[in-house]
């Protein structure tokens, strides 16, 4: 595990991303004052090619600011739930949110029959 990246608030755009480039890194954290947001690549492009920003601005304005954060002695089941809980979706891109997971093991586990009617004889 690497030690965040972190960026100020008031470093232009240009300079984050030489900073990025050099550690190989997709993502740092921009500090302002005692709160910190998260900017990552896709800010940068859409902020550069998409939106009216210069390589001078300050990356304050397009990083994403009002973090959901866990203690890091909370195991990664919590930062599940929480994201949960505040909408987010599951990490992964090709694993479906865990509330629709949850959603599967209520349903296969209440039905009449339970969950052992669905497996093949062999696997029972």
């Amino acid at each position: 595990m690497r030690l965040a990246l972190l960026v100020e608030s008031e470093d232009s755009i240009c300079s984050a991303v030489e900073t990025l480039k050099a550690s190989r890194s997709d993502c740092a954290l921009a500090r302002r004052g005692c709160d910190y947001g998260i900017l990552i690549r896709t800010n940068l492009l859409e902020a550069v090619a998409l939106s009216d920003h210069s390589l001078d601005d300050p990356v304050g304005a397009i990083a994403t600011w009002n973090l959901i954060t866990i203690n890091e002695v909370e195991f990664l089941f919590d930062a599940l739930i929480k994201m949960t809980r505040h909408g987010e979706a599951w990490p992964f891109s090709r694993t479906p949110p865990i509330r629709d997971y949850c959603s599967f093991v209520t349903s296969a586990t209440s039905t009449t029959d339970g969950i052992d009617s669905k497996l093949p004889p062999t696997a029972r």
